[in-house]
């Protein structure tokens, strides 16, 4: 259980951060975190998937749009903005870099942890099998029969 309140904690805090940074007025972090609990819980607070499918594509158009955007604006990038506006600029980016092993296993787990909710769908499906004793579950779903 506490495990599960982590993951969540993890989700309110990224999209918390995510909205931070989006915008330019002073509004509390904490009023971020509120939101992306309240609009966490009323998404999963669903029954069956099916009421939510609509989510999964509006999902994949938001990080089709973001790897398109991201790709042309490095096509477009002349230099970076660190780098000297005079004279030649040679990169120093590197396919595969030597970061010691610590950054390496903090960015492996940081990719676990991002996808930490998905094993959860299938013990929830297992324990809603009685539809009627579970009329309203917060984070459960189950397929419609």
């Amino acid at each position: 259980m506490l495990y599960w309140i982590f993951v969540a904690g993890a989700g309110m805090l990224g999209i918390s951060i995510a909205l931070n940074s989006l915008s330019d007025h002073a509004t509390c972090t904490a009023a971020y975190v509120a939101a992306a609990a309240v609009i966490g819980f009323a998404l999963a607070s669903t029954q069956t998937l099916g009421q939510i499918s609509w989510l999964a594509w509006v999902g994949l158009f938001g990080i089709l749009s973001a790897i398109f955007t991201l790709t042309v604006a490095v096509g477009v990038q002349d230099r970076p903005a660190e780098a000297p506006k005079d004279g030649p600029f040679v990169s120093d980016y590197h396919i595969i870099n030597d970061s010691g092993w610590s950054a390496s296993i903090s960015a492996c787990s940081s990719l676990v942890f991002a996808f930490a909710g998905t094993p959860a769908v299938g013990s929830h499906l297992s324990k809603l099998n009685d539809r009627k004793a579970n009329k309203l579950s917060s984070s459960s779903q189950s397929s419609p029969r």
